[in-house]
């Protein structure tokens, strides 16, 4: 949808919202116990949440809020420090 959204230069709901009133089916984004475990799993080895959620056909944000719901702990993002003000401030500046 994103790919779409950017060459019809409209916003990417607009475009689910065109696709679903068309027909296009719903993705599956309800996730069951044991596909959050096994999700968790491979997080935890090392796979990212992008990563994962594209394994289980979700956002990688819908993958954080339901690992985060089953108490793992998320990482900082690659290459982020928390509490690192010199990279905060460069960014702002940005």
């Amino acid at each position: 949808m994103k790919v779409i959204a950017v060459d019809l230069q409209i916003d990417r709901r607009k475009v689910r919202k065109v696709l679903y009133e068309a027909g296009a089916a719903h993705p599956r984004t309800r996730l069951t116990a044991a596909q959050i475990a096994d999700a968790a799993r491979m997080y935890e080895e090392g796979a990212s949440l992008a990563r994962v959620g594209e394994r289980f056909g979700v956002s990688a944000g819908t993958m954080r809020a339901r690992l985060l719901g089953a108490g793992v702990e998320i990482r900082p993002r690659a290459g982020w420090e928390h509490g690192d003000t010199e990279l905060t401030s460069s960014l702002r500046s940005a």
